[in-house]
């Protein structure tokens, strides 16, 4: 934004993180917040967020992923293997 502030107004931000509470600690927000006031406070730039509140309603368990992926023949019986094999360590079966 700061080598280029011209061509904010031909894009658009959609940003997964925030929170509709004031003063919550954001990752990507407080890491650089000079950064982030700079960009998301630009007038020209369009930016679309999706809290935590709302992004942490999309929960998916691995039983409904496994389902739907089965479901949609080759292509999702290579990204349930690609999934599983090996789990990733940020799931936990139980």
């Amino acid at each position: 934004m700061q080598a280029a502030p011209d061509i904010a107004g031909r894009m658009t931000v959609l940003w997964i993180g925030g929170s509709l509470a004031d003063g919550r600690f954001e990752y990507n927000h407080d890491t650089d917040p000079g950064a982030a006031d700079l960009v998301l406070g630009h007038p020209e730039l369009a930016v679309y967020q999706f809290p935590v509140e709302t992004y942490r309603r999309c929960a998916y368990s691995v039983a409904e992923l496994e389902m739907d992926l089965q479901a949609c023949g080759r292509l999702g019986a290579w990204l349930w293997r690609r999934f599983t094999r090996p789990l990733p360590d940020w799931v936990e079966l139980g």
